[in-house]
């Protein structure tokens, strides 16, 4: 029986992934590893996991930068009819981490207030 991806039935148990590791020790390489769980969404929107599944390991190399893959709704599972190449994952992953850096290592700008026009 193939597992059910979609999050949004309440009390249907679908499979699911709360969390990934990626680990990129040289551009265009990477590995990624991801707790796969059995969970269910509850009547009042909250997310039960049952149990854990398994874990989900893949590598993205050099030489498949320029692949695709589609882009899927992670609610419903369903194909959202776009798609991605890996280098376009691994630069938009490693550029919102460079601005979360960026943001934290700059001090926030000293507003000096303005007097007002004289009339």
């Amino acid at each position: 029986m193939a597992n059910n991806y979609d999050a949004s039935q309440v009390g249907v148990p679908y499979v699911r992934i709360p969390s990934f590791t990626l680990d990129y020790p040289t551009p265009g390489n990477a590995r990624v590893e991801a707790q796969e769980v059995s969970a269910v969404k509850l009547a009042n929107g909250e997310v039960k996991v049952i149990d854990k599944v398994g874990m989900l390991a893949f590598r993205i190399q050099s030489h498949q930068l320029a692949e695709t893959f589609p882009l899927i709704n992670p609610e419903t599972g369903a194909n959202l009819g776009a798609s991605m190449s890996y280098q376009q994952l691994l630069v938009g992953i490693t550029s919102a981490l460079r601005k979360a850096q960026i943001d934290r290592d700059t001090p926030p700008a000293i507003v000096t207030p303005t007097e007002p026009e004289a009339p």
